[in-house]
């Protein structure tokens, strides 16, 4: 999409599009080295809820940055899946180690990272839609 949009001359689009790839890969390492539990606090000696309100005012400078475009599509289905990222941090964070926090916190996760792609594969084939009109006329 960002390919496409380059012809359109979208630079915030396109920003925007490679901001929401950004953000959820930083999580995706985060959470497959175990960066703000295991690694970071024993190597800088950073405390975990710091790294959890670092990632926390990341997305809330994202969704201020990008509050326009992100208006422009179904934000329900975004605001979804920042409702389960904010649940399944909050889980992390205050999780027991029980089995039924795990899954809490897991499913939470699953459904969130569900709900973001959903997002933009809408927002992507509409944008894509209107490039193909674009260049039809």
């Amino acid at each position: 999409t960002c390919s496409l949009l380059r012809e359109r001359g979208e630079y915030l689009v396109r920003r925007f599009l490679l901001s929401s790839g950004a953000l959820p890969l930083l999580l995706l390492m985060d959470d497959l080295f175990m960066l703000h539990e295991q690694v970071l606090p024993k190597l800088l000696g950073v405390r975990q809820r710091y790294l959890l309100m670092l990632y926390l005012l990341l997305t809330l400078l994202y969704l201020w940055r990008f509050r326009k475009i992100i208006y422009r599509r179904n934000v329900l289905i975004l605001s979804v899946a920042l409702g389960l990222f904010l649940f399944y941090l909050l889980a992390d964070a205050w999780s027991a180690g029980t089995s039924w926090a795990y899954l809490l916190e897991d499913g939470a996760k699953l459904l969130g990272v569900v709900s973001w792609f959903n997002y933009f594969l809408h927002f992507c084939y509409s944008e894509v839609m209107q490039e193909r009109a674009f260049t039809a006329t």
